[in-house]
């Protein structure tokens, strides 16, 4: 057909303009919940490495025999764990981006029992907080060594 006018393919732009705006009104909408997200993530993630050192540093003091002490050290901005044993030193170490953590240090005897627990005398508890959202994940030491979810 000579004179018939053919379809033409392609998006207007008042439909790009709208699929445009659709696609921002949801980013606002999923941001705060993704960065709600990773804030959570990092919690555990953290609380993780923290838990899995202190676990680490028991073990090494039942199996070597010998009193075995972790020592948390946190700056402004990051984190650092150290257990120091015998013949095997762990290090880890992360960022506090958006977290905050109570807790300083342990010594376990070689029975695994805990013999200090820094500055706090009677009980010892290591627990990291997520500061915008106050999400908190947290553990405990006993004195005979056992380590309990809080």
């Amino acid at each position: 057909m000579a004179g018939s006018k053919g379809l033409e393919n392609g998006f207007t732009l008042l439909e790009l303009i709208v699929v445009l705006a659709i696609a921002a009104i949801l980013a606002v909408i999923a941001v705060p919940g993704f960065d709600r997200l990773l804030g959570d993530n990092r919690l555990a993630s953290t609380y993780n490495e923290i838990l899995a050192g202190v676990r680490y540093a028991r073990s090494a003091a039942i199996t070597q025999h010998a009193k075995v002490s972790l020592e948390l050290e946190v700056t402004d901005s990051d984190w650092t764990l150290s257990v120091d044993a015998e013949n095997r030193a762990l290090t880890r170490s992360g960022s506090l981006d958006g977290l905050s953590l109570s807790g300083r240090s342990v010594t376990f005897g070689e029975l695994g029992e805990r013999t200090n627990c820094g500055d706090q005398s009677t009980s010892c508890e290591f627990v990291v907080t997520n500061t915008a959202t106050q999400n908190s994940a947290g553990f405990s030491i006993s004195k005979s060594g056992g380590i309990s979810a809080q």
